[in-house]
């Protein structure tokens, strides 16, 4: 149990260095030079300050002198605490969807732009590719790291309640974030349908540079695949695009050894299972399939 509970603060507070560092050492200094405008820096770096803020109150709430109190119990208490907060995930890992996208076409298209990146990225010693994906790969964690938690707390634990409360938010958490990340994947899918065929009228571009649809009746859309399947340019890689290669959010979450379900994978817990018995079920998230 001990070693669950070490585990957690300890990758919490290297985490915690690891967004603090994208945030001042990309953000700010590109925000300074004005490299990108406003609307730029948030299609690629999103809210990922307020994820700053949220994480280092979840630290300081794990390290604060719990005095006599059970550390098992502290550790739930400080997650309940925070869980709410944690929803603010769902608008960085909606648009981490197209962030990489968005930034690779932004580095290709100004020298200026591409300069600054590197100036941080050799100031960081990582890419910016290696740290924005780190929220995601963070997200992803946390139910698993509970799974193991409640593997260890019997249920006679004083803490057992709490932690299996805590366990079942950050599931919630998680669950509404995965939704929100399929809705962002199937705007960027149907804006690249309608890129495919011309069709500019099924969709409007957003000053944050992230893709709206517009009202798509059935008909519309029913047009739009035909019109794909029909091309010979659409059918030798469109299909190929978007059913072989999958986001790069679902990569990330399947490159992490315990989390093979593809993001947001939130185990589920049974109250009443034996916690050496409770198994995790994982519900895996459909990709997208325009065929």
């Amino acid at each position: 149990m001990d070693a669950v509970l070490q585990e957690i603060e300890q990758t919490e507070e290297g985490y915690v260095r690891d967004v603090e560092k994208l945030c001042s050492v990309f953000v700010a200094p590109l925000r300074e030079e004005q490299a990108l405008s406003k609307e730029e820096m948030v299609a690629v770096f999103s809210n990922c300050e307020t994820i700053k803020g949220v994480n280092e109150g979840l630290l300081a709430a794990l390290q604060e002198d719990n005095g006599d109190e059970d550390p098992v119990l502290h550790l739930a208490a400080a997650f309940l605490r925070m869980a709410p907060f944690l929803r603010c995930y769902a608008e960085y890992c909606a648009n981490f969807v197209t962030a990489n996208e968005v930034l690779a076409k932004l580095r290709a298209n100004s020298p200026k732009v591409d300069a600054a990146f590197q100036r941080a990225e050799m100031a960081a010693k990582q890419t910016v590719g290696s740290m924005l994906i780190k929220p995601v790969q963070r997200l992803c964690k946390y139910p698993l790291l509970f799974r193991e938690l409640c593997k260890e707390v019997p249920e006679d634990h004083p803490a057992h309640g709490e932690v299996l409360q805590a366990a079942l938010e950050i599931k919630d958490v998680a669950a509404q974030i995965n939704e929100r990340v399929r809705e962002a994947e199937q705007r960027s899918l149907m804006m690249s349908l309608a890129e495919a065929v011309r069709e500019p009228e099924l969709f409007t571009v957003a000053p944050t540079l992230a893709p709206t649809l517009t009202s798509i009746s059935s008909q519309t859309l029913t047009r739009c695949v035909s019109l794909i399947s029909s091309l010979p340019a659409a059918r030798s890689c469109t299909p190929q695009r978007y059913s072989s290669k999958r986001s790069p959010l679902r990569r990330s979450a399947r490159s992490a050894p315990s989390c093979r379900t593809g993001y947001g994978c939130a185990p589920t817990y049974s109250s009443s299972a034996s916690p050496h018995t409770r198994r995790a079920r994982h519900d895996p998230t459909p990709t997208p399939n325009p065929n």
